[in-house]
């Protein structure tokens, strides 16, 4: 009887365990497939059969191709925002330095990898329309940027402005400059001209700018 009772309280946790292992596999698959291919070339047949599971565990987990791109959508959103803070660890501290050296090197690594570009910004307002896509981004970064928005008014670095406002008017400003990167055919070029006028545009916050500006820098990666 005990051992029957031991075999049984471990069922449901080996359950669990095959659903983890189940939704990792369609992420991680679905990631590299709608990164190489695209969402619209992408099929779910070719994610199951490549994930080795069925279809019914893909829309039991997620309900639609949809859903599981926004899955992989949000997952790549956090891997850049990881990437971006972790290029910035030095500079902490120095709010307005580590700003302009989080957006370099957040545009610097979206103009290198395809992968991003199709998933953020090109599928990622086809798929879920602009609203909708709008609205992830926000998700994704609203709360980073009231925080450097409020830290930076608390040092008197730069206007006294609606917070919210600000934080979604320079949230937009980055993503159009993303947009331009991923939609350029020299992406080189593109990288240094976005950087360039965001540098001009950021500094205008400023209460106070210096001669240089804090200037915008593109990094020293080039954009494959």
């Amino acid at each position: 009887m005990a051992g029957e009772s031991v075999e049984f309280a471990r069922a449901p946790r080996s359950e669990q365990v095959r659903s983890v292992l189940t939704r990792a596999a369609l992420i991680t698959t679905a990631r590299e497939m709608f990164g190489s291919l695209g969402y619209h070339a992408t099929g779910t047949t070719d994610i199951v059969v490549r994930a080795g599971v069925t279809r019914g565990a893909l829309y039991h987990h997620f309900g639609s191709k949809e859903a599981l791109f926004e899955a992989v959508y949000r997952m790549v959103a956090r891997e850049l925002s990881e990437l971006t803070v972790n290029a910035t660890l030095p500079l902490r501290g120095q709010t307005w330095a580590r700003m302009l050296a989080s957006v370099r090197a957040n545009l610097s690594f979206v103009a290198s990898h395809r992968d991003f570009q199709r998933i953020l910004l090109i599928d990622g307002p086809a798929v879920f329309g602009w609203a909708r896509w709008r609205e992830l981004q926000g998700e994704c970064r609203l709360d980073g940027w009231l925080t450097t928005i409020d830290m930076l008014a608390e040092q008197d670095l730069i206007e006294d402005l609606p917070r919210e406002t600000l934080a979604h008017m320079i949230m937009a400003l980055y993503d159009d400059a993303a947009m331009a990167l991923a939609h350029a055919e020299d992406s080189a070029a593109a990288l240094r001209d976005v950087t360039r006028s965001l540098e001009v545009l950021l500094r205008g916050l400023l209460v106070n700018p210096s001669p240089d500006g804090g200037n915008l820098q593109c990094s020293q990666t080039e954009p494959r």
